[in-house]
């Protein structure tokens, strides 16, 4: 230990000065030397005489700059001095005294109990050294003084910390993520505005720009934003700094990962199937996501099978979602067998789903020989045969087979008569051409048409005409 650390100094002789005083100032020096927090070199009492003691020791040597931070500065005196020589006398060269006047806040007198005397000193929010000087006068005359410094370091995360409602949020360019910055419950009340920035996406809930927000901290030392994320993947680094408080600043990072779409759109029908009878008409929807923005609220339909009612394109149309956050648009079936492959998409995501156009049946079967009763047995002649497929809402499914045969209406057995050019119906009729061959008997037979049914049954439907020679 230097003899430098520790000061004294009396106006009297040596001789006068009591042997439990100059205990009492060996034991300081011992005390002193052995303080981790305490820089001995900080310390320069100037005045003589032991009666006049006087050592400064800050218990933190460095706080953070960031104009809350504090530390006490203890004043160490003669516990024998005399009571007109305990008050000791604190100034600062930069920083504030806490309970210090506001019209004085670098000066503050505190008496010494016990041989003691505390104060506490505030950080500015500039990085520097504060000086501190501690005086004892005798009226107008100093008589010791001492000196300690107290370094204001750049702050540190305690000064503000910063965490996010979640470490990762959907890249569909909406959805938002909170973002809370905590201060010290000691920041000054000029000290409370946090700037929040954002590589990437877009901040909210404050003033200024996409990429840069200010927010004041409310009564709970909290300042709250939120970011919304991009379209893209990719991570934000966001950090929320003090105004005006250089370094004083917290960085997290948040990811924009890629989206369910579910949770952005989905799609449904009214019915899983329908007759492909060119007329049933279902109703699709797509739900989106509530918070999904005003922009972005307009649904694409498109389609593989069937007609969108009412759109310019069948195969493509768009509508708005509604308050209850649900698009609609009708569809019309097919007149042909197929698998729909219907697509709603909103914002990034697109939601699939499928429809079957099952083959639509005929209710009823008329056949039709135009103006023929008759037809010659000559194995040349022919007569047109068409058999009408009807239905009471839309139309048969093209494509639906028709089997012609001819019968003896009095006994029900078929006749041998041939059918050529047979044709499934195409806009409801199927067509033959009816041929009698020279062996065909000279009677009247029933042109008769059947189309099976599912269960395995038949529509059949007929019409009259003579073979004559």
């Amino acid at each position: 230990m230097r003899s430098k650390n520790i000061f004294w100094g009396s106006t009297m002789g040596r001789s006068n000065v009591p042997k439990s005083l100059l205990g009492f100032v060996l034991l300081s020096a011992i005390w002193w030397g052995a303080c981790e927090k305490h820089d001995p070199d900080s310390f320069s009492p100037t005045a003589p005489g032991v009666f006049n003691t006087l050592i400064l020791a800050p218990e933190k040597t460095s706080i953070p700059a960031d104009g809350s931070s504090t530390t006490d500065i203890v004043a160490r005196v003669n516990p024998e001095a005399a009571a007109g020589r305990r008050l000791v006398e604190f100034t600062t060269s930069t920083g504030t005294f806490v309970g210090a006047s506001a019209s004085t806040p670098t000066q503050v007198s505190a008496e010494a109990v016990r041989g003691e005397a505390r104060i506490t000193l505030k950080s500015s929010s500039k990085v520097e050294t504060a000086t501190i000087e501690a005086k004892i006068k005798d009226g107008t005359t100093t008589l010791v003084t001492a000196h300690a410094q107290v370094r204001f370091e750049t702050p540190g995360p305690s000064a503000i910390q910063l965490v996010a409602s979640r470490s990762s949020a959907p890249a569909d360019g909406f959805s938002r993520t909170d973002l809370i910055a905590t201060l010290n419950p000691d920041s000054p009340s000029d000290r409370r505005t946090v700037i929040f920035s954002a590589t990437k996406g877009t901040l909210v809930n404050g003033t200024g720009a996409p990429s840069t927000i200010e927010v004041v901290a409310d009564r709970n030392n909290r300042a709250r934003a939120e970011i919304i994320s991009s379209k893209s993947l990719e991570t934000s680094i966001v950090t929320a700094s003090i105004k005006d408080v250089p370094g004083a600043s917290d960085s997290i990072t948040v990811r924009f990962d890629p989206p369910n779409p579910s949770q952005i759109v989905r799609i449904s029908t009214s019915r899983a199937e329908a007759p492909a009878d060119n007329e049933t008409v279902m109703q699709v929807f797509a739900e989106v996501a509530p918070d999904l923005p005003e922009g972005e609220r307009t649904v694409s339909f498109t389609t593989t099978a069937g007609s969108f009612v009412g759109a310019s394109n069948p195969n493509a149309t768009t509508a708005k979602a509604d308050a209850s956050n649900r698009a609609t648009v009708d569809l019309k079936a097919d007149s042909r067998v197929a698998i729909a492959v219907l697509r709603a998409t909103a914002s990034v995501a697109t939601a699939e789903t499928t429809v079957s156009f099952f083959r639509a049946l005929p209710e009823s079967v008329i056949v039709d020989l135009g103006t023929v009763s008759t037809i010659k047995a000559n194995g040349t002649d022919t007569v047109s045969v068409t058999a009408e497929l009807r239905r009471d809402v839309g139309s048969v499914t093209n494509g639906t087979v028709v089997e012609f045969s001819a019968v003896n209406p009095s006994t029900g057995a078929e006749v041998a008569l041939l059918f050529r050019q047979v044709k499934p119906s195409e806009g409801g009729n199927a067509t033959a051409l009816l041929i009698a061959p020279t062996t065909a008997p000279r009677i009247v037979v029933t042109v008769r048409a059947k189309v099976r049914l599912t269960d395995g049954t038949f529509i059949v439907g007929g019409e009259n005409i003579t073979i004559i020679d």
